[in-house]
C-alpha cells in the first residue's frame, strides 16, 4: 500500500448516545467481535483496522475544547489525523428560520488513518480535507438537518444488526452503505483519494467539496514525493513570458469544469495554446493577466497543466533525467501508438545534446512537417520526458572579488561604443546566475540578437551556461514544471 492512500475513512459521533462509531470503510463484511487480551485487535500487516469499533469511538471523539482544531492520534503503526465540528446547539436556519433540532448531537469527526511513518505534508492534507468535508456537513446540518437524519438512519441499523442471532450477524455498514447517502459520500471520497488524489463531490446534493492530493497528482516520478509548499513556491513564480501546457484534451477539460464556470476561464481553456505567452494570451482573451495567473495556478495545482516557456526555435530542450524511456516502457508504445510509424527512442535522441529546435528541423521541411514536429515536442513536454534548458550569465568577478568596470570594458570588442557600455552597465544587475536570458529579454525588452550579440562582445569577462529554470523546479530531485 502506497503511503499516499489512507488506510480508512471513519465518522464517529457524540452526543445524549454517547460516543458512537456510526461508519467506517473499508470494512470486514464479517466481524469478530471477541475481545483479545488488551481489549482490542491488532493492526493486521496489510494495514487493515482491526480494533473495536467501542474502542474507536472512544479515542477518536475528543472533548469539546478541541473542536475546530486539528486532531492527531498515533495508536501503533496508524496514525489517525481529523478535524472535530462541534454542531452548534438551537441553531437557526437562516432562510426560513425553522429551528434545527441538533440537541441530540455534540459533535461528529470525520477521520482518516493513515500509516504512520507517512510524510507529515500528507498528513496535512488529509486533514484539510477533513476540515472541508466536516465544513460541508455541518454547513447542510445546520440548513437542513442533514446530518441528524443520516446519524438516526446510521444508529437504527447498528440497532438491527446487534439484534440479529450470531449465526446470522453481518457487518451493519455493508447495511449502512446501501442506505445511507453520507456513508457512500465518504466510501466515494476514499476511493477517490486513493486512485487519483482528488475529490469532486457534493454533500446533499448541495455543497460542493473539491480537494486535490499534491503528493499523488504530481507524482509522475513515484521515488519522490512532491510537497504542497513545492508545488506553490513554483505557482509564485510564474511570469508574463511563460505559457500553460495543457495535460489533458480541451473536451476532457471542459467536461470536468462546473455548470457555473466563469466564462473567462471557458475562453481562457479554448485559446490556451503553448506557443503564446501569459501576456499574449491576456491580449488575445481579452483577460486581466492576473485573472489568468489564477486560472493557470489553479490548473497546474490540480495536474491539469503546467508552466512552460512559449515554444519557438530558439528553445533548447534535453531528455529529462528522471523519463522512464527503457525499451518496452509503456510510454514507448503510447507514444507508437499516437505516431504510426515513429519510434519515440529514435525521436528522443535528437535531443541526447542541448541544440536549440529550430536546428532539429531541415530547411527542406515544409510548413506542415514543421507544425507536426512542434506537436511531437508537446507531446513530449506533456509526458515529463523533456526538460528546457535556459542560458544563464555570471559576471566574473577580479581576484579580490570586485568587479571594476574599467577592466571589464579593456576586455570589450568595440572598447568605443558607449551604447553597448551603456546597456551592458545597465544589465550587470541580471549577470549573477540567477536571471536566463528569455527574463532579462522580457523586462529590458531586448531582442534576443540584440542581447546575444552584446554578451558576445564582453564574452571574455562572462560565464555563461545551460541548465533548468530553477525558479520553477519542484526541488532537488524532481523534474520542472518545463
Amino acid at each position: 500500500m502506497s503511503l499516499l492512500q489512507p488506510v480508512n475513512i471513519i465518522l464517529v459521533t457524540a452526543g445524549s448516545r454517547g460516543e458512537k462509531l456510526l461508519f467506517r470503510y473499508p470494512y470486514n463484511e464479517l466481524m469478530n467481535h471477541n475481545d483479545d487480551e488488551n481489549g482490542s485487535k491488532s493492526i493486521a500487516s496489510e494495514k487493515k483496522l482491526s480494533y473495536l469499533d467501542k474502542t474507536l469511538a472512544n479515542v477518536l471523539t475528543p472533548g469539546e475544547k478541541l473542536c475546530g482544531k486539528k486532531f492527531e492520534l498515533r495508536i501503533d503503526d496508524i496514525l489517525f489525523i481529523g478535524h472535530p465540528t462541534l454542531v452548534s446547539h438551537n441553531s437557526f436556519n437562516q432562510r426560513n428560520d425553522i429551528k434545527v433540532d441538533v440537541d441530540d448531537i455534540k459533535l461528529f469527526n470525520i477521520v482518516f488513518a493513515l500509516q504512520a511513518d507517512v510524510d507529515y505534508s500528507i498528513c496535512e492534507s488529509y486533514h484539510d480535507l477533513s476540515h472541508k468535508i466536516s465544513t460541508a456537513l455541518k454547513h447542510e446540518e445546520l440548513r437542513c438537518g442533514y446530518f441528524s437524519s443520516e446519524r438516526q438512519t446510521m444508529l437504527e441499523i447498528h440497532d438491527e444488526v446487534s439484534e440479529l442471532p450470531e449465526a446470522n450477524e453481518i457487518s451493519p455498514f455493508h447495511l449502512i452503505l446501501s442506505r445511507s447517502s453520507l456513508a457512500r459520500t465518504l466510501c466515494s471520497t476514499f476511493c477517490s483519494v486513493s486512485e487519483t488524489g482528488m475529490v469532486d463531490l457534493k454533500m446533499n446534493n448541495w455543497v460542493r467539496v473539491g480537494f486535490c492530493l499534491p503528493q499523488k497528482v504530481h507524482n509522475f516520478n513515484s521515488e519522490f514525493v512532491i510537497k504542497p509548499e513545492a508545488v506553490l513556491a513554483c505557482l509564485s513564480a510564474m511570469r508574463p513570458y511563460h505559457t500553460l501546457l495543457l495535460l489533458v484534451d480541451e473536451i476532457s477539460l471542459s467536461s470536468l469544469l462546473p455548470n457555473d464556470s466563469s466564462p473567462d476561464l471557458i475562453r481562457f481553456v479554448k485559446m490556451s495554446t503553448p506557443l503564446k505567452s501569459f501576456q499574449t494570451l491576456s491580449q488575445d482573451t481579452d483577460i486581466p493577466l492576473s485573472l489568468i495567473f489564477s486560472i493557470a495556478a489553479h490548473l497546474v495545482y490540480w495536474g491539469k497543466a503546467k508552466i512552460i516557456y512559449p515554444l519557438c526555435e530558439s528553445n533548447v530542450y534535453v531528455v529529462s533525467p528522471m523519463a522512464s524511456i527503457h525499451c518496452q516502457s509503456e510510454i514507448a508504445e503510447h507514444f507508437s501508438s499516437e505516431y504510426i510509424g515513429m519510434s519515440l527512442h529514435d525521436h528522443l535522441a535528437q535531443f541526447s545534446l542541448p541544440t536549440p529546435l529550430g536546428e532539429h528541423a531541415s530547411p527542406l521541411w515544409s510548413v506542415q512537417q514543421k507544425t507536426d514536429q512542434v506537436q511531437r515536442v508537446i507531446w513530449m513536454l506533456k509526458h515529463h520526458l523533456l526538460l528546457q534548458l535556459h542560458m544563464y550569465i555570471s559576471l566574473i568577478p577580479e581576484k579580490s572579488g570586485v568587479v571594476d568596470n574599467n577592466e571589464v570594458f579593456s576586455h570589450c570588442i568595440d572598447f568605443d561604443d558607449p551604447d553597448a557600455q551603456k546597456l551592458f552597465k545597465r544589465l550587470c544587475r541580471y549577470f549573477n546566475g540567477k536571471h536566463h536570458l528569455e527574463e532579462i529579454m522580457y523586462y529590458e525588452n531586448l531582442r534576443r540578437n540584440q542581447l546575444l550579440t552584446l554578451l558576445e562582445k564582453f564574452r571574455k569577462v562572462l560565464f555563461i551556461c545551460q541548465h533548468e529554470d530553477m525558479a520553477t523546479v519542484y526541488d532537488n530531485n524532481t523534474s520542472t514544471f518545463q
